[in-house]
């Protein structure tokens, strides 16, 4: 199988370097890297480090390039950049997609899929997402501190036969890897967590850890995660009637010392996916006529105090 990551930041890092580590020499499969900068250089000259819990390995993938032009059609292509450089990535790695390539994207957001499929119709997309909390820590560097490390994935509509071969690489690779049968609800699990801890964690520059001993953001942190509840009910996603708290338990069982994706951006002066993970919310609430005025409030803040 011919294998593309396309981003190698802390999720393409890690699940990359995963399959890189398996199968990237003398292997019947061929993993590709597409990067850039002073991190592409560091893979290219040792190799990509991947300091995870548990255990730190190296992994060398097939061909590593910053040129999407330098793609050759693959059997899977993986995308892990930010959401808002989807359709730039997307539209640079064009010659890596044919008609029978396998395209996957874990990135943040629930509308993913559905994007992709505007620019590349007619394509086999698939959508997923990962639990896990990683990032570059150097140059050739990805370092992972939280998370299951579980990646789910599968189509937005019919059956799931044909990709359980490609569940079976993934795991292959040591990959936690889950084929979903209902893969929309399944995205909108991790953003109802995801979306509230990244604005709270982004909003109040606090850690896990901080966050859970300060009464009030936990209070707006609920608050959040029911406004996205209502909005996604609105939209025909089925909840659990725990999914709020089941969240927060979730929530509570990653490490103290961990930040969301949003908040690390932010701190470093980096454009941020707050128009994805904030904003998208308080647009669908609109659309789906569910009124989100802690979203909005919160929203409006960062709005003047970050990048996005």
């Amino acid at each position: 199988m011919d294998i593309v990551i396309a981003g190698l930041g802390g999720i393409g890092g890690y699940y990359g370097g995963r399959l890189a580590a398996a199968f990237g020499g003398g292997s019947a499969h061929r993993v590709t890297f597409l990067w850039r900068g002073a991190h592409l250089d560091a893979i290219r000259n040792e190799g990509l480090e991947v300091r995870a819990v548990d255990g730190t390995f190296t992994a060398c993938p097939s061909f590593a390039t910053d040129r999407g032009e330098n793609l050759t059609p693959c059997d899977l292509l993986l995308v892990c950049v930010k959401t808002y450089d989807l359709d730039v990535a997307i539209r640079e790695v064009r010659p890596a997609i044919s008609p029978s390539t396998v395209v996957l994207p874990l990135a943040n957001g629930v509308n993913n899929a559905r994007a992709i499929r505007n620019i590349i119709p007619g394509s086999v997309v698939l959508n997923g997402l990962v639990y896990i909390s990683s990032f570059i820590e150097s140059p050739g560097v990805v370092r992972q501190i939280g998370g299951s490390r579980t990646l789910v994935f599968g189509p937005e509509t019919g059956p799931t036969d044909p990709f359980e071969p490609l569940a079976a690489l993934l795991k292959e690779a040591g990959i936690a890897a889950t084929l979903s049968a209902d893969i929309r609800a399944e995205v909108w699990s991790k953003f109802i967590f995801l979306s509230p801890l990244a604005a709270v964690t982004t909003l109040s520059a606090k850690t896990f850890g901080e966050l859970q001993k300060d009464a009030p953001k936990m209070a707006l942190l609920k608050d959040l995660m029911e406004e996205a509840r209502l909005v996604g009910k609105a939209l025909g996603v089925t909840w659990p009637p725990d999914v709020v708290s089941k969240s927060l338990g979730k929530f509570e069982g990653f490490p103290p010392e961990t930040k969301t994706s949003m908040q690390l951006d932010a701190e470093r002066g980096k454009r941020t996916e707050l128009m994805e993970l904030v904003g998208s919310i308080v647009e669908m609430g609109k659309d789906a006529g569910v009124p989100t005025p802690r979203y909005a409030a919160v929203f409006a803040e960062l709005r003047g105090r970050v990048k996005s």
